[in-house]
């Protein structure tokens, strides 16, 4: 199944087109970032290459992942949290220019 350029597939999630070379496995999906966040999202936010764009496909990716292998979600890790930090991340990448930042409908700044 892909979303955007990124494919879910029996290894797990891997980048496509300009991203071939980024691959999370199924088994990296729930590593934790300070016992609050996914660290795969963050890595993925904080990565040059990726754009805006790439990071809501991954996020997309991302859920349908866990569900697609029947991973079991720690109760210390949040979603919205992660969120929230990639929203920041991708924010200081643009320079902090809001107007640059084209968030999901729905979300807010």
């Amino acid at each position: 199944m892909n979303f955007g350029n990124w494919e879910v597939n029996d290894f797990g999630i891997i980048g496509l087109g300009k991203l071939r070379r980024l691959e999370i496995s199924r088994e990296d999906l729930v590593h934790k970032r300070d016992n609050l966040f996914y660290d795969c999202l963050l890595n993925i936010a904080e990565m040059g290459i990726v754009s805006e764009l790439n990071v809501y496909e991954f996020n997309a990716a991302f859920i349908f992942a866990l569900s697609f292998f029947n991973i079991d979600i720690p109760r210390e890790l949040s979603f919205s949290k992660t969120f929230e930090k990639q929203i920041q991340m991708i924010s200081e990448k643009l320079g902090d220019d809001e107007d640059e930042l084209h968030l999901p409908q729905g979300i807010q700044h």
